[in-house]
């Protein structure tokens, strides 16, 4: 499950170092992937609700769509495993802003089993490369990151890591990754507001720490990394519920990524009420 929190689905709807403003929030974000033959559709829907003034409780429903190129497989559909958790904004030091996040998956979605269709299984996983381990059918992943965020004038910096650990839960005789992964997503983003625009460049990285069948069978896969650019939008308030829409694009720059084009469009919209 190498790419987990690639995606970065912010609990608040505001600008960088700005306080949040709402009481909860929806969001959608839908990527197509392309990877050599493979050809997904991933969706990830976000709802998010403030239990304080500092702690918001957060859940995450996922589904991927997977077509292939002619003669390349079966095309197939599966939901992913829901996400919950829970992010902690610690006392602002300007001008810095700290979150701490923890939670876990609920491994009860698609492909998942001895007797799963190995078809979907085999999709679900392809589909872990950009939505992360919601899409790893067989584990349950536990994960606690932090995230700073740093704000000057119109320029903004931003910075997280989460450790995850995957623990297998079903699926023994079928499974791929092994027992227990370990990693750790890393991500660094500038951003540059512009009036009601947002325009942003990141770093992603993600690094297993220990040495899974899958690592051992392929170093390579032991680190993955990925340049992305985007642009967000703050289109203003309908029903009092203030909306964003955000496009993003991303290119795998490892070698076996960038050897086999690895590439992602997203486009995301959160609505803030």
């Amino acid at each position: 499950m190498p790419d987990a929190a690639t995606k970065e689905q912010e609990p608040e709807i505001s600008h960088e170092g700005s306080a949040p403003a709402s009481a909860g929030s929806v969001s959608f974000a839908g990527a197509f992937e392309t990877a050599g033959t493979d050809q997904l559709f991933i969706g990830v829907l976000e709802m998010t609700i403030d239990a304080s003034p500092r702690l918001q409780l957060f859940v995450q429903l996922g589904f991927m769509g997977d077509w292939r190129s002619s003669g390349a497989g079966q095309d197939s559909m599966g939901m992913g495993n829901p996400v919950v958790g829970a992010t902690y904004e610690l006392p602002p030091f300007a001008p810095f802003r700290l979150h701490l996040t923890v939670g876990s998956t609920i491994p009860v979605g698609s492909g998942g089993g001895d007797d799963a269709n190995p078809t979907v299984r085999d999709a679900m996983l392809s589909a872990t490369d950009w939505g992360g381990p919601m899409f790893a059918p067989n584990h349950l992943d536990l994960f606690v990151g932090g995230k700073i965020s740093y704000s000057s004038g119109v320029f903004g910096l931003r910075a997280r890591s989460t450790f995850n650990e995957g623990i297998r839960v079903r699926g023994e005789t079928v499974d791929v990754l092994g027992s227990n992964v370990m990693f750790v997503a890393n991500a660094l983003r500038g951003t540059v507001n512009l009036r009601k625009l947002s325009f942003f460049g990141e770093y992603l990285e993600t690094r297993i720490l220990n040495t899974p069948p899958f690592v051992r069978a392929d170093p390579s896969a032991r680190v993955s990394q990925y340049l992305g650019v985007g642009v967000s939008a703050q289109a203003g308030a309908i029903h009092k519920t203030a909306l964003e829409p955000t496009l993003r694009f991303v290119r795998g720059i490892d070698q076996a990524k960038w050897d086999s084009g690895f590439q992602v469009i997203e486009l995301g919209l959160t609505a803030s009420f």
